[in-house]
């Protein structure tokens, strides 16, 4: 067997509570240091006042309780989305809010986009002033800010502004190259989401090309499911007119715009959830190993993110990662893989996802986990095979 499967159960406990334990070997290092502290007092026969550092450990260990467990430095999250790319695809998950909300505007103009084009990527961040005397001094303003967020961070950019003829318009530039990005998109978008200042920017998206013939357009909103609009050869063209370095031009928003509308010609930049699913590359399963690791971060989503549309989009990937389970022969591992952790929300999504299309299938998962998974998966799964009435279905199919 190509994976390691006594090891998938310990990955997933410590990919489920690496905050607690964070938090337990923050405390225990502590605790250790004070002991080492009032052991050698007694061995040099020196009098230590205990209060003048108990005080600020215990503060420390307060803190640090407050930060992990409540996930105060975790406001950002990434999730993967599948682009055509697979040498990047860690690199480029989807962004989505997490914990801190911020009230959507359908009429704001703000947003952001991440484009690469040869060895440079830019992140562009559009945003809408009333004159062109406060869009000149609110993009040099908003520029100093931007570098000073990324300087602190230790993100090497080059930080400048265009702003639109009508001077209405202003468009924020993050200039680096492909390397340094590759490594610090993710981090960069968190800073600039995360800041007070950028809190109306509402969308981001993400271009990348694929042999200068297609590109894909990933838009994705605060809290709600990732949708994605696939962009022409004709698109890809304009975008590289967009970005060669003599040309960084005021019609920047002006070609995207015609941009997205190539596809369609109907004015319209999203496209219809068939449309979408006609273009978008299916999941790729490259062997068994890497379809447990897909199944763990689909459910660790599909536990996370509750709501309908949400498991609407997530299932399609899990039905393709449990057909080439099923396909290899690895149901039964199945059952040792998941462990505790996602037997349960296994066992219902087959029974709500999987039945309708494959009864066959969504028996023999629910019979396996019935008779070799823990207590309580193995009472649901039984329940859930008298709720879908497999005795009849087995009658019926004999």
């Amino acid at each position: 067997m190509s994976h390691n499967n006594e090891s998938k159960p310990l990955q997933g406990f410590f990919r489920k509570y690496r905050n607690v334990l964070y938090c337990i070997a923050g405390i225990l290092g502590v605790a250790l240091v004070i002991f080492l502290i009032v052991w050698l007092s007694d061995y040099l026969g020196v009098e230590i006042d205990y209060s003048t550092f108990l005080t600020p450990v215990i503060t420390i260990i307060i803190l640090m309780l407050i930060t992990k467990l409540g996930n105060l430095d975790q406001y950002w999250f990434c999730r993967r989305i599948r682009m055509i790319d697979p040498s990047v695809e860690t690199h480029v998950s989807s962004f989505r809010q997490k914990a801190k909300k911020y009230s959507y505007h359908d009429e704001s103009t703000d947003s952001i986009f991440v484009l690469q084009r040869q060895e440079k990527q830019f992140i562009v961040m559009k945003t809408l002033w009333l004159s062109p005397t406060d869009a000149e001094n609110e993009g040099q303003r908003r520029v100093e800010h931007l570098k000073n967020v990324l300087k602190n961070s230790g993100i090497k950019a080059t930080c400048h502004f265009m702003k639109e003829n009508v001077g209405i318009q202003i468009n924020l530039v993050i200039e680096m190259n492909k390397r340094d990005a590759d490594r610090n998109t993710i981090d960069i978008l968190k800073k600039i989401l995360s800041d007070e200042e950028n809190k109306n920017y509402q969308k981001c998206y993400y271009f990348r090309n694929k042999n200068n013939d297609t590109s894909y357009l990933a838009e994705i909103y605060k809290g709600s499911p990732v949708r994605a609009i696939y962009m022409t050869p004709q698109t890809t063209e304009i975008l590289n007119s967009i970005f060669d370095p003599d040309n960084l031009s005021k019609e920047f928003n002006k070609k995207i715009d015609e941009g997205i509308d190539v596809f369609n010609d109907k004015g319209s930049s999203m496209i219809t959830e068939e449309e979408f699913e006609k273009v978008m590359p299916p999941l790729q399963i490259k062997d068994d190993s890497t379809a447990f690791e897909y199944l763990f971060e689909l459910f660790e989503n599909y536990v996370e993110y509750p709501s309908p549309g949400d498991h609407h989009a997530l299932s399609k990937d899990i039905m393709t990662t449990i057909n080439y389970l099923s396909d290899h022969g690895l149901i039964k591992e199945l059952v040792s893989y998941s462990d505790e952790f996602y037997s349960p929300e296994i066992c219902n999504w087959v029974a709500d996802y999987l039945y309708p299309v494959n009864p066959q299938l969504t028996f023999e998962i629910l019979k396996e986990f019935a008779q070799n998974a823990d207590a309580d998966s193995s009472i649901l799964a039984s329940d859930l095979l008298n709720k879908l009435d497999y005795i009849s279905y087995s009658k019926r199919d004999l």
